[in-house]
C-alpha cells in the first residue's frame, strides 16, 4: 500500500514539474508561489535530476525567499557555487539573509567570502540593509551547531508547530532531523492551503533539518567562489 502511495506521490509531484517545463521553454518557474510549497513539501518524491534541482533551487532564492536547503544535498559544488553568486550583495532584497545563513552553515572560508563581499558592496552607505546587521551576529554567534548560529537560535528556544499539542524546542529538532523534516513538509502543505504566515517557520525547519547535511560541502563551495 505505501508503495503505491510513494509511486501516486511521485508522478503527481514530477508531473506538475514537467507541466511548468512545457508552458515554460526557458523552464523558468511559471506557478505561483504555493505551487512551489507543495512539491518542497514532497521534495523526497522529486526526480533526482540536477539540472531541475537547481532550478528549483534558484527560484526558491531569486523569487519565493523560500525553503530550498534540500535542494544543495543534490547539487555539485559548481552548481551551489553559482547559486551563492544568484543575488548580487549590493542587492536590498532581504532574500540575500538566506545567503548569509548559507555561508554560516558552510563555515569559515565561505564566511570570509560573505564578509569581505558584504563589506565592499556596504562601506560606503550610512544605513545598510537588516540583514548585513544579521549576518555579524551569525558570525559572532559562538553556538557549537552552525545551524543555532544562522538561525539565531538557542537550544532552549521553543517552536509551534501546527498539529502539535505544545511548543517543541530547538534542540530535540536539531536531534531528530528527520522528524523535523516531516514537520518542514506539514508546514510547506499548509502554505500551500494557504497559511502564508507559515513561510518563515518553514525556513527555519529547513535549516534545522536539512542543514547539517550540506555543511561538508562548505570547503569545496568555498573553493568555486570568486575571490572579492
Amino acid at each position: 500500500m505505501y508503495e503505491e502511495l510513494d509511486a501516486a506521490i511521485f508522478e503527481e509531484i514530477n508531473n506538475v514539474i514537467a507541466t511548468n517545463n512545457l508552458l515554460s521553454p526557458a523552464k523558468d518557474f511559471v506557478f505561483d508561489e504555493k505551487v512551489y510549497y507543495r512539491i518542497y513539501a514532497e521534495r523526497q518524491h522529486v526526480e533526482d535530476v540536477e539540472d531541475q534541482q537547481r532550478r528549483l533551487a534558484q527560484v526558491a532564492i531569486i523569487k519565493f525567499y523560500a525553503p530550498m536547503v534540500y535542494w544543495l544535498t543534490k547539487l555539485s559544488p559548481q552548481s551551489i557555487a553559482g547559486l551563492m553568486q544568484a543575488i548580487p550583495l549590493t542587492s536590498k532584497s532581504p532574500h540575500v539573509r538566506m545567503l548569509c545563513r548559507l555561508t554560516t552553515l558552510f563555515g569559515n572560508c565561505a564566511v570570509e567570502w560573505m564578509s569581505d563581499g558584504l563589506q565592499k558592496a556596504w562601506k560606503t552607505y550610512g544605513q545598510k540593509p537588516d540583514y548585513y546587521f544579521a549576518f555579524k551576529k551569525m558570525i559572532a554567534d559562538t553556538s557549537d551547531d552552525r545551524r543555532l548560529a544562522a538561525l539565531q537560535l538557542s537550544p532552549r528556544s521553543r517552536l509551534e508547530i501546527p498539529g502539535e499539542n505544545q511548543p517543541i524546542s530547538v534542540k530535540d529538532l536539531l536531534s531528530r532531523p528527520k522528524e523535523s523534516a516531516n514537520f518542514l513538509s506539514r508546514v510547506c502543505m499548509r502554505v500551500f492551503d494557504g497559511e502564508m504566515t507559515l513561510r518563515s517557520l518553514s525556513r527555519t525547519l529547513d535549516v534545522i533539518s536539512h542543514g547539517a547535511d550540506v555543511e561538508r560541502l562548505g570547503p569545496e563551495v568555498c573553493a568555486l567562489l570568486p575571490k572579492n
